[in-house]
């Protein structure tokens, strides 16, 4: 069965968006009531500070953290050395730990950064930074007076340290398994600063506790990125909070400057040992704020406050086993965050609702809301097929539509909602486009039908044929022309990237629009492409034929006589130079000339790309024929009457030769007589011979004749 074609970007809202909405209200609605109903607890006094410049080497003090729990337990530490200028500006604590918890732990672990240090109850800095190859009891500590200044200036602070291993953060993910992980770690190796550890753990976002801890230094705390049914968290200590600031981490987490994630409590199931050990834990209830500032000194944030979120549905249906699966997973609004993470949640949902990786087709549907997109709603439906992995096939819409509205040079879209629908079946619904005929290719005109014939082979089955019929312009210019029939998935693939590939997005935004004016018109180009089930049928117009070449009329050359023109008064020239200027030809614009296509929709994924050369005949031809045949018999009548002419002359020619050669016969022979007589008969023939021709002229001329 076809899939049918969706193409809606409307302003009505369906029964599930409403859900969506109000989903997204509920949920705001609950957080508050929680805030105002007082259980978000954070310390009422401010803990008191030691500022560096009174921290002595040899000092001995305590600090507080996690290991088990949401129970803080206090260690020792001896500062070892005051580190001044470590890295340019910035200085830090060199501190030794100690104690039954440190032997414990074996050490430092990851997931204590942030944990408080104290002389004499009062804060002096943060573990921040240690060795993985040195004793895991020696760490640098981040003093708290740059920690504090994240509250007050955070745009002051400088980068984070490169020389040293941070206390890489846990980053702890549940929901996510197999190639889902390996996805995620690439998707998020450009977002973080420094290196960091994905480890599976838990979510208990959704438990609501009966009594929240209080928030205190030394608290397991979370910053999260995603969470839901698809949670993506660190861990880390809280070591600061007034009232409703709070300052955290000692160092980045992703070092982006301002920021919006989820802030909220962390338990931890258990230090898990090793070359450089970490909490393993997950975030707990609902998030009690938001971390607004993530750089060089750590992250800070505010309490019951909350960060914009984009929440994601996807929806699985295995139509071979009858079974369902449905994910949702709220993700922070950050457009390199929603470009790179809800394929990769996407793909989680696919692989967790088949329970296997392989062939199959997909009917996809595909919509998204966002605040500033043309109508609101953008829906697609699409159908995929693939040999080797559906899963990740069917995600090339979902991947386009994304790299549209995030790197669009035009306007933030604002998403606020992404819904993802896919139906899978193990099925081989794809067909080769086989053949392509024109039937009527003897004589074809501008303005007529081609009358088409193709011929579709389906996987393994025999080929079947149908006719169609597609019009040509009435202006389409006579000639050579090509007809291509190709596939919907190959039409669009052209600068399209699949999922499946090594992809990286690059750093040119304005890429994406090029050839664009607004993201209402990418997106109408992004909806007018052909789905995978679509076979396009389009003509190309050959070159148009040259122009006949236009006689030069003979122009007479008329002297003229040379005139000094009397230079123009200067008022004349300046009111002369703007009719001169108004009188240039701007640059046309470039016209679009209208595309010669049609698009049927089968039954079936269709692969391959055909073409198909013709002639389009020139309707004034016969006239120009006929003209020329007429040209031609009447030169075949001037050749005849020429050659006519031709043999009557050479006949009168050879006459004329053959008199001339006669009487110069005669003469040669009356010569040979003349000179055979005596001198005697020779003067008397001359002398009749004169006497004749006085005759002759006295009687023409009516005289006399007188004798000589």
């Amino acid at each position: 069965m076809a899939v049918n074609k969706s193409l809606i970007r409307d302003t009505d809202v369906s029964q599930g968006q409403w859900k969506s909405f109000l989903f997204i209200f509920t949920l705001c609605l609950g957080l508050i009531l929680l805030a105002t109903a007082g259980q978000l607890e954070a310390a009422e006094t401010s803990p008191e500070t030691m500022p560096l410049e009174e921290v002595q080497q040899g000092d001995s003090g305590y600090g507080r953290t996690v290991v088990t729990g949401t129970k803080i337990e206090e260690f020792d530490f001896e500062v070892i050395d005051i580190l001044y200028n470590y890295e340019p500006g910035r200085d830090f604590i060199l501190a030794r730990l100690s104690g039954e918890l440190i032997e414990e732990t074996e050490g430092v672990a990851s997931g204590m950064s942030g944990s408080p240090l104290y002389l004499d109850d009062k804060i002096i800095g943060a573990i921040s930074y240690g060795w993985v190859d040195g004793d895991s009891r020696y760490v640098l500590a981040t003093p708290i007076e740059p920690m504090l200044d994240l509250l007050e200036d955070p745009s002051a602070e400088l980068e984070p340290v490169d020389d040293l291993p941070e206390l890489s953060v846990p980053l702890a993910v549940s929901g996510l398994s197999g190639r889902g992980l390996e996805h995620l770690e690439a998707d998020l190796d450009n977002y973080f600063s420094s290196d960091f550890k994905v480890v599976p753990g838990g979510d208990d976002a959704g438990k609501q506790l009966e009594e929240y801890p209080e928030l205190e230094p030394g608290s397991s705390v979370a910053a999260l990125l995603t969470r839901g049914d698809i949670s993506i968290a660190s861990i880390g200590t809280l070591t600061y909070v007034d009232d409703d600031k709070t300052v955290s981490f000692g160092h980045p987490f992703t070092n982006r400057g301002n920021v919006s994630f989820f802030f909220g409590h962390s338990q931890v199931s258990q230090v898990i040992p090793g070359d450089m050990p970490f909490k393993l834990g997950n975030p707990i209830g609902v998030p009690q704020g938001v971390i607004t500032q993530d750089r060089g000194a750590g992250i800070s944030g505010e309490l019951n406050v909350f960060p914009e979120v984009v929440p994601m549905e996807i929806a699985v249906h295995d139509e071979d086993r009858q079974e369902e699966t449905n994910l949702n997973v709220q993700i922070i609004r950050d457009e390199e965050l929603l470009l790179e993470l809800p394929p990769t949640l996407a793909l989680q949902g696919i692989d967790s609702g088949l329970d296997r990786i392989g062939a199959g087709v997909a009917e996809t549907r595909l919509t998204i809301m966002g605040n500033n997109i043309p109508g609101t709603i953008v829906t697609r439906d699409n159908l995929y097929y693939s040999q080797q992995d559906i899963a990740a096939r069917s995600l090339d819409d979902l991947l386009a539509i994304l790299e549209i509205v995030n790197l669009n040079s035009f306007v933030d879209a604002e998403l606020f909602d992404i819904s993802y629908e896919i139906k899978v079946r193990e099925e081989d619904k794809v067909a080769l486009i086989d053949e392509l005929e024109i039937q009527n290719e003897e004589e074809i005109y501008p303005g007529d039908e081609l009358d088409l014939k193709v011929s579709l082979r389906p996987y393994r089955q025999e080929s079947f044929e149908f006719e169609m019929y597609l019009e040509l312009p009435e202006d389409i210019e006579p000639g050579p022309n090509t007809l291509s029939a190709r596939s919907g998935q190959t039409y669009g693939q052209f600068g399209q990237t699949h999922y499946y590939d090594d992809y990286a997005p690059e750093e040119e935004l304005t890429a994406s629009a090029a050839g664009y004016q607004s993201l209402e018109e990418m997106i109408d180009d992004f909806l007018a492409r052909p789905q995978n089930n679509e076979m396009v049928l389009e003509v190309y117009p050959g070159f148009p034929a040259a122009p006949p070449i236009e006689e030069e009329e003979e122009v007479e050359e008329v002297e003229e006589t040379e005139e000094e023109e009397e230079p123009e008064p200067p008022e004349e020239e300046e009111e002369r130079a703007p009719a001169e200027e108004e009188d240039e030809e701007l640059p046309a614009e470039p016209v679009e000339e209208e595309k010669i296509r049609e698009t049927i929709s089968t039954d079936y994924v269709l692969e391959g790309d055909l073409y198909l050369d013709f002639m389009i005949e020139d309707p004034d031809a016969e006239e120009v024929e006929e003209e020329y045949e007429e040209d031609l018999e009447n030169t075949e009548d001037e050749d005849v009457i020429y050659e006519e002419d031709y043999e009557d002359n050479i006949e009168q020619e050879s006459e004329q030769e053959n008199q001339e050669n006669g009487e110069a016969s005669e003469a040669a022979s009356s010569l040979d007589d003349w000179q055979s007589l005596e001198s005697e008969e020779r003067e008397s023939r001359l002398n009749t011979n004169i006497l004749e021709k006085c005759w002759q002229k006295s009687i023409t001329q009516g005289g006399g004749f007188r004798g000589v």
